[in-house]
């Protein structure tokens, strides 16, 4: 449990009324031990260039700047697996309280991908991704990581059913 982040979000919840909620979060072994290392705060970049200076991976910014977070492992795995270029097959799995706050749930990648007038947003399954594609599973975009709080890291590995 990391007592500085989760005490940073719990005097979020507390001051807007909001029970935070349980989620995932995939990462490398890198990305984990610099999420959960001295104060478990998630580190945002604002860019593909800060990303790389930071020398972290930038996963994409389908919803826009933000933590992203899933409520089904297998969608949070995907980020450390094999689905993602330049990702390995194995990594951590992060469970997560996120306080979600002012949200918005949208059809479509391009009405909340820069709609920073909300706390948090979302896309639901089918919902375009913008490349052609659509999403398999939900997935969430808190915009402030102070909102996102680890609280147990799992060592985890992907590997092909026979």
């Amino acid at each position: 449990r990391n007592s500085i982040q989760q005490e940073k979000m719990k005097e979020v919840s507390d001051r807007i009324g909001e029970k935070p909620q349980s989620f995932f979060h995939g990462t490398s072994y890198s990305g984990a031990t610099g999420i959960c290392g001295v104060d478990g705060k998630f580190l945002v970049p604002k860019s593909r260039e800060e990303a790389e200076k930071l020398g972290l991976k930038y996963a994409g910014d389908m919803m826009g700047r933000g933590v992203y977070l899933a409520n089904m492992a297998g969608k949070s795995a995907g980020y450390f697996g094999t689905w993602g270029a330049g990702y390995n097959k194995a990594g951590c799995l992060l469970v997560c309280d996120a306080v979600l706050g002012k949200h918005k749930s949208a059809d479509s990648h391009s009405k909340v991908q820069n709609d920073y007038s909300v706390d948090s947003v979302s896309m639901q399954p089918g919902t375009s991704t913008g490349n052609g594609r659509t999403l398999r599973a939900p997935e969430w975009c808190v915009r402030n990581e102070d909102w996102v709080a680890p609280k147990y890291i799992l060592d985890m590995e992907c590997v092909n059913r026979k």
